[in-house]
Formats: C-alpha cells, structure tokens, sequence
C-alpha cells in the first residue's frame, strides 16, 4: 500500500500555488457536484427533512475536500517535466496492480449501491446507471492499461507527447474521488439504518422506551449529527489534551471549544425537537402513561389491522413508519380528505384536531388505502356513538 500512498503523494505539487487553472477546477466541481446528487440519491428518505439532516454535513464535507482537492491537485501537462515522475512511477506493475484493485473496488461499491437503489426505486435505475457511465469508462480504461501491459510488455503510457497518460491521470483521480464517495454513501446508510429489531416487551417502561426508541434506534438523523459533531469535537479535545496550547493562546482555544461544543448542543436540540414535539402529543391526547404503554402493547406486541412498508394500522393509533415518530391517534381524527388533484399528482389527507393535517400523495395514497379504509370506518362508529347518544 505505500506504492499507492506515493503514487497519489505525487498529485500534489508543493511548488504550485494553485494545483489546476480554471477550466480543469469548473471540471472537478462540477464533477463533485453530481457525485453528491448521486449521494443524495442513495441516502434519500421519504422524509425531506430526514434526508437533508443526514446528507447537510457529508456534503458540507464533501464539498470542501472537493474545493481543496481542486485547489490542491496538479497533474502536469503533456510534455512537462514532472510527468515524467508519474511515468516512472506506473513502470512498476505492482502499483497499476493496485489501481486495478481500486477498479474492482468501484465495481464491488457500485453494485451495492444500484442493489439498494432498485430497491428503493422498484426497478427504475436508468438515471442511477446513466450517471455511472463516465465512472465505467475510467474504470476500463485502467484495467485496460494493466492487461496490455501484461500481455504485450508494452506500456500505452510511455508515448512521448504524453496526452495518455494525462488523461489516465484524471481518470484514477476521479475513478478515486467516486470510490470514497459511494463507501461514504454507504456508511452513512449504514448507521441511519432504523433498527426495527429492537421491540417493546412486557415489564419495560414505556415512556423511558419510545425515547430510546424515537430519539435513537429511529431517528437517523439524531445519530448522523452525533457521529459526525462527537467525531470532530473528540478528535479536537484530544488533539488539546496531548498538544496544550501556550499561555497567552489558552483563553482564545477554549473559547472556540466552548463555541463549538454549544453549537453541537444547538444542533442535537434542533434535530431532536420533531421527536419532542410528537411524543409531546401524548399528554395533549390525554393520560400519557396510558396512551404509551396501549401504543406500545398495540404496536409492538400484537397484530396490527394492516401493515406494510409505510404505514401500520393498530386499534387506536396511524403509525407513518418513514417518518421520525409520526404518530396519530384514531380518536384525534376529525375529517377526511376528498380525492384530489395536487399540482401533478393525487393527494388525500386526513386531518387530527392536535396532530395537524396528515397530507399523502402519489404512491403514498395507495400504500394507504388500509389506513382510509379504517378512519373511515372510525369515524361512521363514531358518528353512530354520537347520534345513538
């Protein structure tokens, strides 16, 4: 691997002020920018705000690594002098070796993602693989290179003008750029996955467990602003404890620390606030404790009415299980909502006198047509109640 380490040490030029002019930096941001849709892509949630609170700060720092990589980053034109290095360099098969790994790597990364993307996408992926075209093409062109090497003990990048080689340059830098970006992708999916597993059982408390359960175990966002704030602040506290600054610049530090920390604070308290809010609803529906343990024996420890990806049904309550704690009581529903034409699609709603409007369109209103069925039901009962008292 320290063939790789100083393969890359050499895109960086000490003696350049800045690494690339300006067309090849419009490139390059460019380029990062439709990585980052792709990522936006595979992260997305049904929840707008769910996925903008897990994508803001990969993207924050995607977007700056861009920006330094595209300041930073010099691959030499054809002909100069320093390209020579890199030519030497690539005579070594080992090192093209490892290139081709980090190929196969791309390979390996990027059928994952298309998996989970056809997933979610129930089979429509065409703009997901168009958009991995130009990837497949650098992949290639580097596996390319290292078999006719092999084969044929000629190597395609010692042509003396050196526009091959120029271009096989870019092609590992943005082939590597791609690479971290969908292994980021799909960390991120990884501990924003909702832990459905983790369940209610007799003798828990459930006031104490639909905490832990909305706050943590679902709430990717919660844990996506933990990781990244609990990863930077830790990194920096450390760095102080073993490095501690001199006297005068002691006060000026801990300042900045004191900011930083309250600014995680503010943070966490923002995206912790729609959880707050909706098991706040419990109180305004009427005896709290009760409500949340016949919410947790229905939902967790017995059938539902009807359940699928999107909603479940139980006796008393509308759970929306895409969205952070989205729970509705039946007897908080006051009127349904006619069929409609919202600006493209068709859209429903079901209206909670505490709870608020409930608004579904497209594909949601057919995931929930057993959720109408019932608070139609719900609500000739009790009307039936009202008129027979």
């Amino acid at each position: 691997m320290s063939v790789l380490s100083e393969f890359f040490k050499l895109y960086f030029d000490p003696d350049s002020a800045v690494g690339v002019d300006f067309f090849v930096m419009i490139i390059l941001y460019a380029n990062a920018a439709l990585y980052m849709y792709d990522f936006y892509q595979l992260i997305k949630r049904k929840s707008q705000a769910e996925t903008m609170g897990m994508f803001v700060i990969p993207f924050g720092v995607s977007m700056a690594g861009a920006g330094l990589a595209a300041i930073m980053l010099h691959v030499p034109g054809p002909g100069t002098e320093r390209i020579a290095l890199f030519r030497t360099a690539l005579e070594n098969q080992k090192l093209q070796a490892y290139l081709v790994l980090l190929a196969f790597l791309w390979i390996v990364l990027w059928g994952i993602c298309y998996l989970l993307q056809r997933k979610r996408e129930k089979k429509q992926t065409v703009r997901w693989v168009l958009s991995c075209v130009p990837d497949a093409v650098f992949a290639a062109a580097v596996i390319f290179v290292f078999l006719y090497c092999v084969f044929s003990g000629k190597s395609l990048l010692s042509e003396p003008s050196g526009w091959a080689l120029w271009g096989y340059l870019y092609a590992v830098y943005f082939l590597s750029c791609k690479i971290l970006l969908l292994a980021v992708g799909l960390i991120v999916r990884l501990y924003s996955v909702r832990l459905t597993f983790l369940k209610w059982h007799e003798g828990k408390r459930p006031g104490a467990f639909l905490f832990r359960y909305y706050h943590f175990y679902q709430n990717a966002i919660l844990r996506n602003v933990l990781l990244f704030e609990g990863a930077v602040l830790a990194f920096l506290t450390a760095l102080l404890v073993m490095s501690p600054p001199l006297p005068e610049e002691r006060g000026d530090v801990v300042m900045m620390m004191l900011f930083l920390y309250m600014c995680a604070v503010l943070v966490i308290t923002i995206a912790s606030a729609p959880v707050r809010k909706a098991l706040g609803r419990f109180r305004e529906w009427g005896d709290a404790g009760r409500l949340k343990e016949l919410f947790c024996r229905e939902y967790f420890a017995s059938d539902p009415v009807s359940k699928n990806e999107e909603y479940v049904v139980t006796r008393h309550f509308l759970v929306d299980v895409q969205r952070p704690a989205a729970i509705y009581y039946w007897r908080d529903l006051r009127n349904i909502g006619g069929l409609h034409l919202d600006v493209k699609e068709k859209s429903r709603s079901l209206y909670f006198e505490k709870a608020g409007e409930l608004k579904l369109s497209g594909k949601e209103v057919q995931a929930a047509q057993d959720a109408f069925a019932y608070a139609k039901r719900w609500l000739q009962m009790q009307s039936g109640f009202s008129t027979g008292s």
